[in-house]
């Protein structure tokens, strides 16, 4: 039952995905697909989830079961582009306060690092 659960809800979010115009708003932020979570989540007690974060509620831009943190491989090696994909699915599964600011800030002050170190992002 999970099973089926979890292949219909990435099904209908897939089409939904696919059917979003482009614009310049952040994917975590489209508050049509966040009232159908919202909806679709809506008798949860999102008080009892311990950490704060839903990974079925989340807008999972990039598969997390790669990045477990046990080891660090080809298959699991991060760029730009994923990196930022990682901050904006972690944010979007907060159930509750956002975890740490909006990943575009957080992007522009890695980028705008002037004293010749490289930030990175934990």
């Amino acid at each position: 039952m999970k099973k089926l659960f979890s292949s219909s809800l990435i099904t209908i979010l897939s089409v939904i995905f696919c059917a979003l115009p482009a614009s310049g708003q952040s994917l975590e932020d489209n508050a049509e697909v966040r009232e159908f979570l919202d909806d679709m989540f809506g008798q949860l007690d999102m008080s009892k989830v311990p950490t704060g974060l839903l990974r079925d509620y989340a807008f999972e831009l990039v598969d997390f079961d790669r990045y477990d943190g046990k080891v660090l491989t080809d298959s699991n090696y991060v760029e730009k582009t994923t990196f930022e994909y990682l901050l904006r699915s972690i944010r979007s599964s907060a159930v509750g306060e956002k975890p740490f600011r909006p990943v575009n800030s957080i992007l522009d002050d890695m980028h705008n690092v002037n004293d010749g170190s490289i930030a990175v992002g934990i």
